[in-house]
């Protein structure tokens, strides 16, 4: 990214394209100052806290992560860091290729996380899956 990750536009962006941060009724978040590194859950009432506590982790210079689904189907773990961007790893529900099952579609997740985001300056985009 070219220029500094607030977790709130971003997240506001992807639900804007139809990425969902609640899924039956909770948000799944990390921070990086908790102890143990450990998935959070809010309720989806507490949105606004949730993005109010990955600002103030992300301008302490700590990483963070919130899971998002694209319409309650696939979905994955976005994380968030002043010093590395943001990263997306698709890990729920994951799309697979047709007669290669092991192997996720990059193409899918690529073609509904990217639109949203080349506001925010994308310079990189690379997917990697390992079976």
């Amino acid at each position: 990214m070219e220029r500094s990750v607030a977790p709130r536009e971003v997240v506001g962006a992807l639900e804007q394209a139809g990425w969902e941060s609640s899924y039956r009724g909770e948000i799944f978040h990390m921070l990086e100052g908790d102890d143990e590194f450990e998935w959070r859950t809010a309720s989806s009432s507490d949105h606004s806290l949730v993005l109010d506590k990955l600002e103030t982790a992300v301008r302490a210079g700590q990483h963070v992560a919130i899971a998002m689904r694209w319409q309650a189907g696939p979905g994955g773990d976005f994380l968030l860091s002043d010093s590395t961007g943001l990263s997306f790893t698709g890990s729920i529900d994951r799309p697979t290729l047709a007669g290669v099952t092991p192997f996720t579609d990059a193409s899918w997740y690529v073609s509904r996380v990217l639109p949203p985001l080349l506001a925010f300056g994308v310079v990189q985009v690379q997917t990697c899956d390992r079976p």
